[in-house]
C-alpha cells in the first residue's frame, strides 16, 4: 500500500476507533449495565478485529504511523509470532 493510502487508511481507522468507543460511553449513560457489558464487549472484538487485519498491516508497511502508545504491544507480538 503506498503511503499517502497507507495514511488515509489509518486515519479513517482511527476515527472510527474513536467513534466505536464514544459509542459505547453513549450506551453506559444509559443506565443499563447488563446491555452496555454486552455492547462493550462486541466493540472490543470489532476493535481486536480492526487492528489485527487492518491495521497491523498497514503498521508493517509504513511503521512510522504506528501510534506510540501501541509500539510496546505490537513490538512484542511481533516477537512472539517469530517465535512460532
Amino acid at each position: 500500500m503506498k503511503r499517502k493510502a497507507a495514511e488515509r487508511g489509518h486515519e479513517l481507522m482511527t476515527s472510527f476507533s474513536g467513534a466505536l468507543a464514544e459509542s459505547v460511553e453513549v450506551g453506559e449513560a444509559s443506565g443499563n449495565a447488563e446491555e452496555t457489558g454486552h455492547y462493550r464487549e462486541a466493540v472490543t472484538m470489532l476493535l481486536g478485529t480492526m487492528l489485527e487485519e487492518i491495521m497491523v498491516s498497514i503498521y508493517d508497511q509504513h511503521p512510522a504511523l504506528i501510534p506510540s502508545a501501541l509500539k510496546e504491544s505490537l513490538t512484542a507480538r511481533a516477537k512472539k509470532k517469530a517465535k512460532k
